[in-house]
């Protein structure tokens, strides 16, 4: 689960914020919370802290400043803005501290969700290489509750998944965003994911480029069976281009 910092000095907004949110759907929880520029300073360097949604005007530091430090101390931290000034200076400064998303008051819990899976998707890229890596090395080893430790520390609050496998220049993005990607060899991507986005997307995966089969399993599966799951995956994606490239012949 990714950790979250909310720093308001409105009450309300805060516990609107906590209530509103479907934040264990989207694999985050609410780590701390602040009614000013620095304590929330303090809290983001004592506590572990992946995503911060900030208000612009706050006594002690204000927004703009808090962004400033929290980014020169964690480059990868996500960074949302709270605010009820749609000012162009203001934007123009967050963009250039690297915020995701500038969310007016009052908030659009519809938008703030979008912001935060947006949030929990550059994450998740972002650790790509080393735990994916790891990721490859725990399911090998079928051991089921680690491999439940491993997905959880990724986000994943189920105990079964859906996997996909696909061969192709380039992986699935779409795929991708409903979970992890791993690299099973050239040219061939497997997705562990939190939903069966193959079924969601259908025919619209066709109008995808750079991808040349897929194969997936109608149903999900957990723990020790991640890792076999995604080898008959890819091998019926590598059956699909067979297929596909006989039609064509």
């Amino acid at each position: 689960m990714f950790r979250v910092l909310i720093a308001d000095d409105e009450n309300s907004v805060i516990q609107s914020l906590v209530g509103s949110v479907p934040w264990v759907e989207l694999g985050l929880v609410v780590a701390a919370t602040a009614s000013d520029g620095r304590e929330a300073l303090r809290l983001a360097q004592k506590e572990q802290v992946d995503v911060a949604i900030i208000d612009i005007r706050m006594p002690g530091i204000n927004g703009l400043e808090l962004c400033e430090q929290l980014r020169r101390r964690n480059e990868k931290m996500q960074l949302i803005i709270a605010s009820g000034y749609a000012e162009f200076a203001y934007a123009e400064k967050a963009i250039q501290y690297g915020v995701i998303g500038y969310c007016l008051k009052p908030l659009d819990y519809t938008q703030m969700t979008r912001f935060l899976r947006k949030a929990v998707q550059n994450l998740n890229r972002d650790r790509h290489i080393g735990d994916w890596e790891d990721l490859v090395d725990v399911l090998e080893r079928r051991n089921a509750s680690e491999i439940r430790e491993c997905l959880s520390g990724l986000g994943f609050t189920q105990e079964s998944c859906f996997l996909a496998a696909s061969v192709g220049e380039r992986k699935m993005e779409a795929l991708e965003q409903a979970g992890v990607c791993l690299r099973l060899g050239w040219r061939q991507w497997g997705y562990i994911m939190k939903t069966d986005r193959v079924s969601e997307l259908a025919e619209a995966l066709e109008e995808i480029p750079g991808w040349f089969g897929i194969g997936y399993l109608e149903q999900a599966v957990s723990g020790g069976e991640i890792y076999d799951g995604l080898e008959e995956c890819n091998r019926r994606a590598f059956q699909y281009f067979v297929d596909l490239s006989l039609i064509h012949i």
